[in-house]
């Protein structure tokens, strides 16, 4: 899963995983509402991607880009509200009986998927300052060693 930014109007990094994860559970749930279920192959088509995408996406692998996900949305006449306001659970009423196993199992796996996720950038957000300023080529060090022995050199050379 690709880093997420610290803040995203006003929403913190946290708040952003526990939007990605609704929005899979949502998207995984309505593959299922009505008489009969939706191939992810019908989704990837919509938003002109793979259903491997699609999948990954489902699982928290991937995200989404809001823009997608709100076409996708429109396409298919699901209510983004739905995602925003109710929890996926509440999804279970519209779905057949015979799908609530997979489904709640499904959510699972994005719960623990999204915790991971959690874990990870709590475990790396102090780092990222440093490693953006040395993919920058940019000095991390307190003391530049190697910097005044290049410039030592540039001197004597000039």
């Amino acid at each position: 899963m690709a880093a997420l930014p610290t803040k995203c109007e006003n929403k913190t990094w946290q708040e952003l995983l526990k939007i990605q994860g609704k929005m899979a559970k949502f998207m995984f749930a309505m593959r299922y509402v009505g008489r009969i279920k939706t191939p992810q192959i019908k989704i990837a088509k919509v938003i002109g991607t793979t259903f491997q995408q699609v999948q990954k996406v489902e699982k928290t692998e991937n995200g989404m880009s809001a823009d997608k996900f709100l076409y996708l949305c429109k396409q298919k006449k699901w209510n983004i509200n739905d995602v925003l306001e109710k929890e996926p659970e509440e999804f279970l009423a519209d779905i057949k009986k015979e799908y609530h196993k997979k489904v709640l199992h499904h959510f699972k796996v994005v719960d623990v998927n999204i915790e991971k996720e959690r874990q990870l950038q709590l475990r790396y957000r102090g780092s990222l300052p440093t490693l953006e300023k040395e993919l920058a080529y940019q000095n991390t060090f307190k003391e530049p060693v190697a910097d005044s022995f290049i410039e030592e050199d540039n001197k004597k050379f000039a």
